[in-house]
C-alpha cells in the first residue's frame, strides 16, 4: 500500500523544493516581496507585486522601477526584471495591467493602469519620487507610456521592450524630448516589426522613419549608440538582441539592456552590479520544478486512491487490464469520418470563430479581446462536436463503471494538486 503513495510523496517534495528555489531567488538579497492592492482612477482593484530591497525605508528611500506586462500576460512575466533591479536595490512595482491577472476593469480602461500605478509606487514611503523609471514589454509600453503622459515630470527614465510609442499625430507620440531618457530593445526576429515601428524586420527597426523621429536622428538608427543626453533627459539608445518578441523579456540580452540602461540614467541603487550578472533563470528553474512536482501529485493521488474503498470499484480485478467494453463498433467510413471531423473542426474552425469572437469587445465581463475570441471559438468547437458525434455515432456506449466515480476521483486528484 505504501508503495501506492510513493509518486504521491515525491511530488511533494518536487514541488517545495521548487518552490523553496523560486523563494530564495525572488528574496536574494534581503528582497521583500508583498502582493498589494490599490484602487484605480476608475474605481477599479488593481494588484501587484512590490519588491522591496533590504535598506530601502522612509529615512533611506530607494529608487523606484514600475515594470509592466504585455497583452493577456501577468505580472509574475516581468519577474526577470523585478529580481534583477530589486537585488540592485530598485523598489519594484510589478503591476498586472487593468483586465488582466487580479486587475478588475477592462482593457483599455485609464491608462492600462499605468499612471495609477505610477501614483502608487511614488506613494511608498520607502520610495524616492524624484528617482523612478519605467519599462514596459509589447502592450506593457501602453501602460509605461501612458505613465510618462500622466507625469512628463514624474520619471527619470523609461525602457520599451517590444513596443513602441504611439503613432505620430497620437497624444504621447514620440519626438527627440519625450519619453524622457528611452530606451528601446527590440529583438532582431520580433514578430511584430511591422505593427509598432512600420518595417518588416526586428533586425531593420533601425531605419524605421518614426524611429528616427524619436531619436532626433537624421538617418537610420545605430544600434548600441547613445544619442543625447541623460542630464537633459534626451537621451536615447537601440539594443536589437537576437531573440524574438516574447523571448525579449525572458532572455539575459533582454534583462541586462534594461537594467544597464536604467542604473545609467536612475543612479544610486544601493548595490550597483553589471546588467549581465543574472540570477533570475533560477527562480524560473524552481518554477519548472515545482510544477512537475504538481503533475505527480495529480497522478500520485489517483494511484493511491484508487484502492480506497469509495473507488475500488475501478481497480481491475487481479490487477491486469478490464476487457474492452460492449458496444457496436462503427464501420469503417463512419469512423474515419469522425475522426476527420474530431481532428478538423478545431483547427478548421479556429480563424472563423476567432473572427467572430472579435464582436465581443472588452466589457466589464469579458475584459480582454484575445479570452473573449476563445471563449467564443471553444464553444463554437463543442457544438460542432456535438452536432458530428450525433451525425455519426451508431448505437450508444456502454461503460464498465459509471461516470460518477472516475468524475470524482479526477477532481479529488486535482484538488490534491492545487492543495
Amino acid at each position: 500500500m505504501a508503495g501506492r503513495w510513493r509518486l504521491f510523496a515525491l511530488g511533494w517534495a518536487l514541488a517545495l523544493a521548487g518552490g523553496l528555489l523560486a523563494h530564495l531567488v525572488q528574496t536574494a538579497g534581503g528582497v521583500r516581496v508583498e502582493d498589494v492592492r490599490y484602487r484605480g482612477a476608475a474605481g477599479e482593484t488593481l494588484s501587484a507585486l512590490l519588491y522591496v530591497p533590504r535598506g530601502a525605508s522612509p529615512s533611506h528611500p530607494a529608487p523606484g522601477v514600475m515594470v509592466s506586462h504585455g497583452y493577456i500576460n501577468t505580472r509574475e512575466m516581468q519577474g526577470p526584471f523585478a529580481i534583477e533591479l530589486a537585488r540592485r536595490g530598485y523598489v519594484v512595482l510589478a503591476i498586472d495591467m487593468v483586465g488582466h491577472g487580479y486587475s478588475g476593469g477592462w482593457l483599455g480602461l485609464d491608462g492600462a493602469g499605468g499612471p495609477d500605478g505610477l501614483r502608487y509606487l511614488q506613494s511608498r514611503p520607502f520610495v524616492d519620487p524624484r528617482r523612478i523609471a519605467l519599462e514596459g514589454h509589447s502592450m506593457g509600453g501602453v501602460a509605461v507610456v501612458d505613465a510618462a503622459i500622466s507625469q512628463p515630470d514624474g520619471y527619470r527614465s523609461l525602457v520599451l521592450e517590444g513596443s513602441t510609442t504611439p503613432e505620430p499625430g497620437q497624444v504621447g507620440a514620440g519626438d527627440p524630448r519625450f519619453p524622457r531618457n528611452l530606451e528601446v530593445v527590440f529583438g532582431r526576429y520580433d514578430e511584430f516589426a511591422p505593427l509598432m515601428w512600420h518595417e518588416a524586420r526586428g533586425a531593420d527597426v533601425g531605419s524605421s522613419s518614426k524611429l528616427e523621429a524619436v531619436f532626433g536622428s537624421r538617418g537610420p538608427v545605430v544600434p548600441g549608440r547613445l544619442y543625447g543626453s541623460v542630464a537633459d533627459g534626451t537621451a536615447r539608445r537601440l539594443v536589437i538582441p537576437p531573440v524574438t518578441h516574447p523571448w525579449e523579456h525572458f532572455s539575459r540580452a533582454g534583462v541586462a539592456a534594461a537594467v544597464d540602461w536604467i542604473e545609467a540614467t536612475v543612479p544610486g541603487a544601493a548595490n550597483p552590479l553589471p546588467g549581465s550578472d543574472q540570477i533570475w533563470i533560477w527562480k524560473e528553474a524552481g518554477t519548472l520544478i515545482a510544477l512537475a512536482g504538481f503533475a505527480a501529485i495529480v497522478l500520485g493521488g489517483c494511484e493511491g486512491l484508487a484502492p480506497s474503498p469509495l473507488f475500488s470499484s475501478l481497480e481491475p480485478a487481479g490487477g491486469q487490464p478490464r476487457p474492452p467494453v460492449g458496444g457496436a463498433r462503427p464501420a469503417p467510413a463512419r469512423w474515419w469520418l469522425a475522426f476527420l471531423l474530431a481532428a478538423g473542426i478545431p483547427a478548421l474552425s479556429f480563424y472563423p470563430l476567432m473572427d467572430v469572437g472579435f464582436i465581443f469587445a472588452p466589457s466589464p465581463a469579458f475584459p480582454e479581446w484575445v479570452a473573449n475570441q476563445l471563449v467564443v471559438w471553444a464553444l463554437g468547437v463543442t457544438a460542432l462536436s456535438l452536432l458530428a458525434y450525433v451525425l455519426t455515432r451508431r448505437g450508444r456506449a456502454r461503460f464498465a463503471e459509471g461516470g460518477i466515480k472516475p468524475a470524482a476521483l479526477a477532481v479529488v486528484c486535482v484538488a490534491l494538486g492545487y492543495a
